[in-house]
Parts: structure tokens; C-alpha cells; sequence
């Protein structure tokens, strides 16, 4: 009797163990394609800076505020960002478009400023990127310091 257990056990294992051995290698590259998680409609909901003592501060974005802006970045790597200047103490709409691509936790966004024949690029350090979050940081050209902005992914509306 122990003779047959051992040699229906002895039977099972190597049942369980070819099963579990593949045939193809899941290394080998294939057509896998990283999904770009940042191709989305993301509304800017706080500006954050270090302060004296190196604290990150937010500042929530209210919906009245000049600084409310919406980036929207395509799976096609275009993106569209629709921002607000004040220009005599009146907000102005403001639109950008251009490229981006993401570079090993990066993303650089290249355009041309108003104005302008030649483009620019800006890089973005991509702290968190959530399904529902994306909070990046960059050096601002003009003052040198580094900011913080935080997005809520926009969730389509169901009627």
C-alpha cells in the first residue's frame, strides 16, 4: 500500500511540475507594449514650493483662480494644456499645445512659446502617477526655484 502512494505521489508531482513549465520564454521582448498612464485629462488641484526650512507646502487650486489649469496628454504623445495669465489683474485664457515623452520617470514636454519661431522644451520629475493622481515637479525658468504641481485625473461625466 505505501508502495503505491509513494509512486501516485511520485506520479502527481511530476504531472504538477511540467504543467507549471512554460514552453515559450515571457522574456523574450515580443509585442508588449508599455501603456503610457500618463495619456489622460488632468486638472491642476495644488501648487506646492520648499520652504525655508525645506517643508514641501501645498496651496490648493480654487475653482476661481487664475492659477486653475487643465492638461490633457494624448495617447499620441501630443498634449494641449489650457492655463490663465493675469495680464492688468484680469485672468486671460492661454493655450499651449506641443509634444511630450516619457523619459525613465520623466516627462518633457517640447512647444513653441507665443511668439516665438523656436521651440522649448521643459522637463517634469514624475513624483506620483496613480490612476487617479499625477504630481510632478520642475525649475522654474524665470525664478530658478523648484515647483510642485499636483493633478486629479478628470473623470468623464455619465448622463
Amino acid at each position: 500500500m505505501n508502495k503505491k502512494i509513494i509512486s501516485l505521489t511520485a506520479i502527481l508531482l511530476c504531472f504538477l511540475s511540467v504543467s507549471l513549465v512554460s514552453c515559450e520564454s515571457d522574456d523574450e521582448g515580443g509585442n508588449y507594449v508599455s501603456p503610457n498612464y500618463v495619456a489622460a485629462t488632468w486638472n491642476l488641484t495644488a501648487i506646492g514650493a520648499l520652504n525655508a526650512n525645506s517643508t514641501l507646502i501645498y496651496e490648493p487650486v480654487t475653482e476661481g483662480s487664475c492659477d486653475r489649469q487643465t492638461l490633457i496628454a494624448n495617447e499620441d504623445l501630443t498634449f494641449t494644456r489650457n492655463f490663465f495669465v493675469t495680464t492688468d489683474g484680469v485672468c486671460a485664457p492661454k493655450t499651449v499645445t506641443g509634444t511630450y515623452l516619457l523619459d525613465q520617470g520623466n516627462i518633457v514636454a517640447t512647444y513653441v512659446p507665443e511668439g516665438m519661431t523656436e521651440s522649448t522644451a521643459i522637463t517634469y520629475d514624475i513624483i506620483t502617477l496613480s490612476d487617479v493622481t499625477l504630481e510632478v515637479a520642475y525649475t522654474d525658468a524665470v525664478s530658478h526655484e523648484l515647483v510642485f504641481l499636483k493633478y486629479a485625473k478628470s473623470v468623464p461625466s455619465v448622463n
